[in-house]
């Protein structure tokens, strides 16, 4: 993402960000990638196309930023876990382990469509850029 892009929007009020990431997902948990349009994105956000584009340079800019907020976010719960690793006995942090993974993918059921969607259907090269 450019950087003047990124500072537009995280300038956004927290609960517009939401909105516009939360549409994405929304949109590429239920279609194939291909399908998803920047117009059904927007819709769902409830904000003009043209701004979206003073946001992101395009639909996979979009996703690329959606997957590093999904990595950063289990890269802190890992963090935390790792905090643990001399605390507790090896099988204690293996149980731990195993509840925060399960924890984290039933929170939200469209993130783990828009996970599957990915394995399933992104072509080759593309899982390799994201």
């Amino acid at each position: 993402m450019k950087l003047c892009q990124k500072i537009l929007f995280f300038n956004l009020s927290k609960e517009k960000q939401a909105r516009i990431i939360d549409s994405a997902i929304l949109q590429f948990s239920r279609a194939h990638y291909n399908k998803v349009t920047i117009d059904s994105i927007v819709e769902g956000a409830g904000i003009p196309k043209g701004s979206f584009y003073q946001y992101f340079k395009n639909k996979d800019d979009l996703y690329d930023y959606i997957f590093e907020q999904i990595g950063d976010d289990k890269k802190v719960v890992i963090d935390r876990l790792l905090r643990d690793v001399d605390k507790i006995d090896f099988k204690q942090y293996i149980i731990k382990m195993l509840k925060e993974a399960e924890s984290y993918g039933t929170e939200d059921r469209k993130l783990v469509e828009l996970k599957k969607k990915f394995l399933n259907q992104f072509p080759q090269e593309l899982k390799k850029r994201f």
